[in-house]
């Protein structure tokens, strides 16, 4: 009687009585909801049929029998109280999780009943009653769209989509997404909503254009709605940009042996990756097979959302924060230019022909007064770009700090956390002693050495020279060998060396910044120090940073070289002063100085010696005399071993790896522009292919950008990591457990949607010339059609009786001719 009332247009509350029912009908259905979770598809088809029983209770058909009566007119939904719309939203709820899996069987029951497409247009028209909370509204319109969704999923023939295609306009989805354009818009900007409503409201607004996109994808399939889609994308383009557009992302994923499309919300701190955490994936990946790449992505994917997540809360907290996460590169180079006036300044102030020394340092022109100096003006505005370089490079430090520590932070405790989670892992795991190996290797050379210098000086010890081999080798080396050592930390200062330790060795960019800093403080006593500040130019520009990447590939060949070259440097000069005493001379301001010591000798050799010739570094001999021979042959074996053949190899070396470093370059710029990052598709024959299908596919720089963006597929592992597995759809699930199990299954492999319909379209062309008889029914009166995880409605996959209500689009044409009552 209320329903009747309601119906004509009267408004009318709830009884208590009323509301008890639907307090009960909406802990019923979630009861349900739980028993179809994890898709579980012997539940869903349980809810609909009962194998072995010979009459069955259809609770889905109930279901959606209550669903059409609470939706019978569009007024009734619009005099719907709080309650009414919780119980739909229940509702809806319950079909959707008995369906997503997916399960053919309670789709095709779904789909084909009367009156339900109809409910569901009915609910995403609606305004509903003011009174009625706005995110409920936007709730049960969200799981209206999500149902529909929720139908076509993982079908593989297009029975449902034409249905859907018939019963549903594609002017009704677009006025939906104005609709939800207009409310976040309207969210954002009025004051009665709080953060957490318009956060709740922007989510739901995400999510239900996410769904509407994927359901338009699925319906386009069907020729008549593509054309009427087409034509509002028409008008759309001349119109201005759905401002959500750029919220939703698009993915390919490859689901049960084919290319599904995804349509997920992008999440916000996706925005956040810096370009050079992208630069520098894309340089250092290996390009050579598709399945090493996925296999690089999906590893560095958390790492990704690690530090998406860190800039995203960062940006949250602070405006000054985003404004210099924006403008990090410009701030740098105007860093850099600030410390070029600097340099050109200071070296002004001592530079021409009728100049003095204008001052050692800024320190030292503050210490002893230049006011009265013609250097004053100069001596300020150094002082003035100093300052403002030192405050520029802590600024620089303190974004890098705040930003990339809690990161390793992070990982650190994630990585402590699956190491304690591992049964198998035992105490003694936690360290590697071999970690010290080498480490007592060095410290008893270093402590030879330093002994050996003492009792051969013992007049003159070199203190520099011991803090250097003390603090400026060994120290390092100990504080690796120690960071080898602990695999897993057990203590809070293990824990904090461990950070400290992984920051600076891990994160260049905020080592090569601290002490940037540090020379810029140092710059202030000796001017020198800014000089070397030049050098910051290997941090802004990445081919000056490849070019020294490159020379470092064959560093340990440099190193080896150079060992070789002091090698037969202190062979030359053991020889040469034991067997040519006086030629080791040199003369200096008329003063002649003889080199009569082996060491004295080396580091005379090796001073003069920079050329690789003898020239000018040894007294030539007398002609004829007794040395002149032996030092004819001497001088020539010195000569082609050091000046030919090892600087010749130091000079192959860079050479090689400059050029090396050009080709792979070059190969790697045109893997990256004729072959798919994601898929591993080539362009030539991607372009072949995509000639033949239609005219508007996307081009093959379209496929790479836009449809197999690696950056989206980032983003949609970032969208899973959040999205609990019990609102997970089928698809979803299936990709979230591949992701814990770090496989690349998930990602389509030298293929794409448009390439699939293309075959898709061949294979029905050459079955339609050649018709295959229906197959017999089998024993259980399944049909034999379906796909992979559901199956059909009564597929003999799930061996279950068909449903009640019969299909209208039985016996497609991807589907068997379904059994007789009586051959079961």
């Amino acid at each position: 009687e209320r329903k009747e009332r309601v119906a004509s247009g009267e408004y009318e509350m709830m009884t208590p009585e009323n509301r008890s029912g639907f307090e009960n009908a909406a802990q019923t259905f979630m009861c349900l909801q739980q028993l179809c979770e994890g898709h579980n598809l012997s539940c869903q088809n349980l809810i609909r049929c009962q194998e072995g029983h010979t009459q069955h209770v259809n609770l889905l058909a109930d279901t959606a029998a209550l669903m059409i009566q609470q939706c019978e007119t569009s007024q009734m939904l619009k005099l719907m109280e709080e309650a009414e719309v919780e119980l739909l939203c229940y509702t809806m709820d319950l079909l959707t999780e008995a369906m997503q899996g997916p399960c053919h069987g309670n789709q095709e029951q779904l789909v084909f009943t009367d009156g339900f497409v109809a409910c569901l247009d009915k609910i995403l028209q609606s305004p509903f009653d003011p009174r009625v909370r706005t995110v409920l509204r936007l709730g049960v319109k969200a799981a209206a769209a999500n149902l529909i969704c929720a139908c076509l999923e993982g079908r593989e023939d297009l029975e449902v989509h034409t249905f859907l295609a018939r019963e549903l306009e594609p002017q009704m989805f677009d006025m939906f997404r104005q609709y939800l354009t207009t409310l976040l818009s309207k969210a954002s900007k009025s004051s009665q909503f709080d953060d957490d409503a318009v956060e709740e409201v922007e989510t739901g607004c995400l999510d239900a254009m996410a769904a509407v996109k994927n359901v338009l994808v699925e319906l386009t399939m069907v020729e008549g709605f593509n054309n009427k889609q087409e034509a509002i994308e028409f008008v759309k383009k001349k119109a201005d940009k759905d401002m959500m557009d750029e919220d939703i992302s698009m993915i390919e994923v490859s689901w049960n042996e084919r290319i599904e499309t995804v349509t997920f919300p992008r999440p916000k701190e996706c925005a956040y990756l810096t370009l050079k955490t992208r630069n520098d994936f894309l340089v250092t990946t290996d390009l050579a097979t598709n399945e090493k790449r996925m296999k690089e992505l999906v590893a560095q994917a958390p790492i990704f959302m690690a530090e998406m997540q860190q800039i995203h809360q960062l940006s949250q907290w602070s405006k000054v924060y985003t404004f210099i996460h924006h403008n990090i590169v410009n701030i740098k180079w105007s860093m850099y230019a600030l410390v070029v006036l600097l340099n050109i300044n200071i070296v002004m102030a001592s530079y021409g022909d009728s100049k003095e020394f204008g001052y050692r340092s800024i320190y030292h022109g503050l210490a002893y007064g230049l006011s009265d100096n013609a250097y004053f003006g100069s001596l300020m505005i150094s002082l003035a770009l100093a300052i403002l370089n030192l405050l520029g490079y802590i600024i620089i430090v303190t974004f890098l700090a705040i930003t990339e520590v809690p990161i390793i932070i992070r990982q650190l405790d994630d990585y402590v956390e699956e190491c304690i989670e591992q049964v198998s892992l035992k105490e003694q795991d936690y360290r590697d002693l071999g970690a010290f190996t080498w480490w007592l290797v060095t410290l008893v050379f270093n402590v030879l050495f330093i002994i050996m210098h003492q009792l051969n000086y013992p007049d003159n010890p070199n203190t520099g020279l011991y803090l250097f081999l003390i603090f400026g080798i060994n120290l390092p080396w100990t504080l690796s060998c120690v960071r080898n050592y602990v695999v897993v930390p057990q203590s809070p200062n293990q824990r904090r060396f461990m950070i400290a330790y992984d920051t600076i060795v891990t994160k260049p960019f905020l080592r090569n910044h601290l002490l940037l800093q540090f020379l810029s403080v140092q710059g202030f006593i000796s001017s020198e120090y800014f000089t070397l500040m030049l050098f910051d130019i290997l941090n802004n520009s990445q081919k000056l940073a490849n070019v020294v990447q490159a020379i470092c590939v064959h560093g340990d060949s440099l190193v080896l070289v150079f060992l070789l070259f002091l090698a037969t440097t202190l062979s030359y000069a053991s020889f040469g002063v034991e067997h040519f005493p006086g030629d080791f001379t040199t003369s200096y301001q008329g003063t002649t100085k003889t080199f009569k010591t082996v060491l004295s000798a080396f580091l005379f050799l090796f001073y003069n010696q920079q050329r690789g010739v003898l020239k000018g570094s040894l007294l030539p001999p007398e002609p004829k005399s007794d040395n002149w021979l032996p030092r004819i042959a001497f001088d020539t074996a010195y000569f082609v071993w050091v000046g030919i053949i090892l600087f010749t190899t130091i000079t192959a070396l860079l050479v090689d790896a400059l050029s090396k470093a050009r080709t792979e370059a070059a190969l790697r710029e045109a893997e990256e522009h004729n072959v798919c990052f994601m898929c591993g598709l080539k362009r030539a024959h991607y372009n072949d292919c995509s000639d033949q299908v239609a005219a508007d596919s996307p081009s093959f720089d379209e496929h790479c950008d836009e449809v197999h963006d690696p950056w989206a597929y980032v983003a949609y592992c970032a969208y899973l990591q959040r999205r609990k597995r019990q609102d997970c759809t089928g698809l979803e699930a299936y990709v979230k457990k591949l992701l814990a199990n770090n496989s690349t299954a998930w990602v389509p492999s030298r293929t794409t949607f448009v390439l699939e319909e293309k075959a898709s379209q061949q294979g029905q062309a050459v079955s339609s010339g050649n018709e295959v008889p229906a197959a017999a029914p089998s024993s259980d009166g399944g049909d034999t059609g379906g796909s992979g995880g559901g199956g059909g409605a009564g597929g003999a996959s799930n061996g279950v009786p068909p449903p009640t209500p019969k299909s209208p689009h039985a016996g497609g044409a991807n589907k068997s001719v379904p059994s007789s009552p009586s051959g079961v």
